[in-house]
Parts: structure tokens; sequence; C-alpha cells
């Protein structure tokens, strides 16, 4: 939902403050659009009522933005694909709380919530294209007609595009502002889908848009809105923490340059690594003076860095015994050694320091780890 709002507060700064938008996305004096108030108004009522009544529902909404409902249909969707865990709950509430008026505004919104739902989930780019309803997704995305088309899935296909083709939040918005069409509303439906892998917590700089070196900006609300949206923008985030089950790109402490990646001896080939673990290893902890080096998901590989570099990557395969183990291992160029203590250290953390880092209440009954634990 947050990508959503500062997806429109961007399309706002591209237009009024153009000179921020690179280095920061977000103008301070940045405002929202009545799409992103209908974003508000959305995650407002259903985290306080996830069955509220329709006509109740229905009068929350102001008259002056029924004329534009084919476009909010699409992003009520956006809230309800993160307030919903139950698939047949969430498909449900698409059917209720989208106020469609066709079937093309129902295909759209179901399409724009259960993969926003699948990418939040872990899914890879591909998986979730294979997201079906009357079709699978990437049939329309491949589709020239919806492509070049004005109605509402034809919208959330070019946003796909835009998110698709990104590596990170930030370039996904990059692209969103090229597509035809109304700025506010591609920004908002690309900035949904883009944090839903990538996270927004932070822009991740390349060096052309770096004008005093930083490499990467907290990305901060404008204060009007801040203080107007308050309440909800801090149950949104809390709910978000909430329900997240892995470490997204944005909010990782690294970088956004072009990597070379070079296949290398697995040294954990052997290593058994239990659900409960694989679980820790994708939702990971900010990293810090004890946990220095980190993991972060994107698009089906785990990558492991520190501070602004990233050293290696690498996948997880399920056995038929149930279990896991790393495959594909990677190193980074900018990995100047052969060790492997990133790896070694970043597993120590979420194996025996978990609690400490993750901020997780500590079960009564502790844990059985699959692993043997590194000494340090």
């Amino acid at each position: 939902m947050l990508g959503a709002i500062i997806g429109d507060l961007a399309a706002w700064t591209w237009k009024n403050d153009h000179d921020c938008f690179y280095p920061q996305l977000v103008s301070p004096q940045a405002r929202l659009s009545e799409y992103g108030r209908t974003l508000l108004i959305t995650a407002n009522a259903l985290m306080r009522e996830e069955e509220m009544p329709i006509d109740e529902y229905r009068k929350l909404f102001p008259f002056d933005v029924r004329d534009r409902e084919h476009i909010n249909s699409v992003v009520r969707a956006i809230a309800i694909a993160w307030l919903y865990e139950d698939e047949e709950e969430l498909r449900h509430a698409i059917k209720s709380y989208c106020l469609w008026d066709n079937k093309e505004e129902l295909y759209a919104a179901s399409f724009m919530a259960e993969i926003i739902y699948a990418l939040r989930h872990g899914a890879t780019k591909k998986e979730a294209g294979q997201v079906e309803l009357c079709g699978t997704f990437c049939s329309f995305v491949q589709d020239d007609n919806w492509q070049k088309g004005t109605g509402t899935l034809s919208m959330v296909v070019r946003a796909w595009n835009a998110f698709h083709d990104a590596f990170d939040y930030t370039s996904a918005l990059h692209n969103a502002m090229k597509l035809p069409g109304d700025r506010h509303v591609n920004t908002i439906l690309t900035g949904a889908f883009a944090e839903a892998m990538y996270g927004c917590e932070m822009t991740l700089l390349k060096k052309r848009y770096r004008p005093e070196g930083n490499w990467y900006n907290h990305i901060e609300l404008p204060h009007k809105v801040s203080e107007e949206y308050a309440g909800i923008l801090d149950e949104i985030k809390l709910h978000k923490e909430k329900v997240r089950v892995f470490f997204p790109k944005n909010r990782a402490l690294t970088n956004v340059e072009l990597h070379k990646w070079t296949m290398v001896e697995n040294p954990f080939k052997d290593r058994r690594i239990s659900d409960e673990l694989r679980r820790r290893i994708l939702k990971a902890y900010d990293t810090g003076w004890e946990a220095r080096y980190g993991f972060y998901l994107d698009d089906g590989w785990i990558y492991v860095y520190r501070s602004g570099f990233l050293l290696h990557r690498f996948q997880l395969q399920q056995s038929k015994d149930g279990l896991w183990n790393i495959i594909h291992l990677q190193r980074s160029e900018a990995s100047q050694s052969s060790s492997m203590v990133d790896i070694t250290d970043a597993l120590y953390v979420c194996d025996y320091r978990w609690y400490q880092e993750s901020c997780e209440q500590k079960p009564s009954e502790p844990t059985q780890s699959d692993m043997i634990p590194e000494r340090r």
C-alpha cells in the first residue's frame, strides 16, 4: 500500500518539483491525488472491519470521484491484496469491496490484487505472471490489444510491464513515468507491484543520480501527508511488518549497480535446512553491529550483502524429504576474497541470534535447529 502512496506522491513531484524526483522520489511539498486518498479510505475501513456492510462502505467514498470508479476499483484492490491472508477471503473481498461495474473492471481488480498477493508472499515475476482468471495474466500482457487499450485492464498490463522491466522500486517508478495516460494512475499501480517484491523503504541510487555520493536515501512522506493521515499510515506500516515473509531489496543496505556473477564451489551443499530456518533466512533482519551480513530476496534469489556491497547469491531447493539445500551459489565481482564468512555469519544469526536481531517474540518452547552451529 505504501508503494502506491509513494508512487502517487512521486507523480506530483515529477510534474511540480522535477529536480527532487531523481534523488528523492518525493518532494516535501507533494500532495495526494484522489486515487491516493481512495486507497487510504479503503485501507482504513477494512483494517477496522474486514466484513464491513457494503452500503456502509460505499458511503465512505465522495460522490465527486464516482465518474472515475473504473480506476478506483483497481486502486481499492491494492489495499485488499495486503489485508487478507486467506485466498478465498481475498477473492470474496475483491468482488465485494473493489466496487467494480463490469467484467473488465473485475478482471483488472482481481489480477491487481492476486499478483500483489503472490509477490508479497515471495513469488518470482514469472510465477506472478501465471496468476489465472479467464486466462493467465501473461497471456493478456502478450496481447497487443491490451497493451494499447484505454480500459482498466490495459492500465494494469502497462503498469506490470513497467514493474517487470525494473530492477528495484525506484527504477519501476522511473519506468512508470514514461507510460501513456494518467501519470498518477500509472505510478500508483506500478508502485504497488514494485513494493510487493522490492519494498519501498529506501530509494537506491545509481552513480549518475548521486549528487553527494550517497547511494541510498530513505523515502520520506511530506509532513502534511504524514500529519493528516498519521493514524492509518502508522497502522499500514505495522500491518506490513506483521505480514512480511521476506526481506526486500529496497530495505537492504545495498546498491543497484550492475553486477557480474560467477558460479563457485558450494561448501554448503550438504547442509540440511529446515522449514523454520528457511523462513528465517527469507524474512531476515536489519543488519547492524552484531549482525554485519544480511539476506534479502529478489525474484527467486537470496542475496548476501554488507553495507553497500553485494557479495554472494544462491537459491534454496526442497528435497524429497522436505528439507532444503543451498544451490546455484554465485559470487559477485564486489567480493574481494574466496571467503564464505558472509553466508556463514548470516546463517549463524538466523539460527542462533534470531530473536535478538529479528525482534520476534521467543516462543516458550525452543525450536530445534537442523543445522550444526558454526563456532566463532
